[in-house]
This record gives structure tokens, C-alpha cells and sequence, in this order.
């Protein structure tokens, strides 16, 4: 899937094998090195990141939640929030719930709000599926006034 909604059509070579291990996990094998890296390339090709947009990651775990904005092309983070920072920490206690989602969203609103956004976001759910927690996280961004 390479990241898109719909199947994008690549035709390989007969001696080079394609395994999807995760949907963004793929593994190129064969005997021909040249032909593997040559496949490989084309692929990664294919799909390139946006330079225009940051990006927003989701780190969840059983007792925290992470948010980070990440400026790709710079390679800087911009800004992160989580249910370990001091200000919620008191709140959250250990435990990652709807109410804790609002107190991490609220606070990376907080903190975003003093900077100045020239790009639209990139919402970067990771390998966890866009539902329960992970979605009320963007909602509650998006209900702030932020696209992506």
C-alpha cells in the first residue's frame, strides 16, 4: 500500500521477491543484489515524505501517551506532550483514558499555540490503528482549529 488509500501497481522482476511483513513494512529479497537495491529504490521512490508539512507522531503505551511534532526536512523536533510531562502528570496518574487524551491534547495545543505554523501537519498514527484513543487525540487537535 506504500501509505495510500488504494493499491499502487509496481510490476517486479522474476528474480526478486516482495514480502509485506506490516503495511509499512516491506522486505525485498533475491539472488542479484543489484536487482534487490535497484527494486528497493524504486519503491522508496515511489512514496516520498512531504517537505511541506510537519509531522505528528503517536507514541501509546499501557500507562503514557506521547505526542512529538517533528519537522521532517530540518529534522528538528517543534514540540511534544505527554502524560509524563509535570504539568498533567499529577491528573493522568500512570493511566491513558479519554481524559487523559484531553490533557495531552490541551497541553500540545498550549504549547503550539505560542508558535507560528506556516505548514499544514501530517497526523503520523505509526502502526496503531486510527480508533479509540489514537483517534480522539486528533479530533481534539482538529476541534482546536489544526489541519491535517
Amino acid at each position: 500500500y506504500l501509505g495510500y488509500s488504494h493499491n499502487v501497481k509496481y510490476k517486479v522482476p522474476k528474480d526478486v521477491e516482495i514480502k509485506c511483513i506490516k503495511p509499512t513494512h516491506l522486505v525485498v529479497s533475491g539472488m542479484d543484489k543489484q536487482k534487490v537495491y535497484m527494486v528497493a529504490s524504486d519503491i522508496c521512490k515511489i512514496r516520498k515524505y512531504d517537505p511541506y508539512k510537519g509531522k505528528g507522531v503517536v507514541i501509546k503505551g499501557k500507562f503514557m501517551l506521547r505526542k512529538v511534532l517533528i519537522n521532517d526536512v530540518k529534522g528538528i523536533t517543534l514540540t511534544s506532550a505527554s502524560t509524563l510531562d509535570a504539568k498533567i502528570k499529577d491528573v493522568c496518574k500512570g493511566k491513558v483514558n479519554a481524559e487523559t487524551i484531553k490533557q495531552v491534547s490541551s497541553l500540545m495545543v498550549e504549547r503550539l499555540s505560542g508558535m507560528k505554523l506556516e505548514q499544514q501537519l501530517t497526523f503520523d498514527r505509526g502502526a496503531y490503528k486510527y480508533t479509540g484513543l489514537v483517534s480522539q487525540f486528533a479530533e481534539a487537535l482538529r476541534s482546536s482549529g489544526f489541519e491535517f
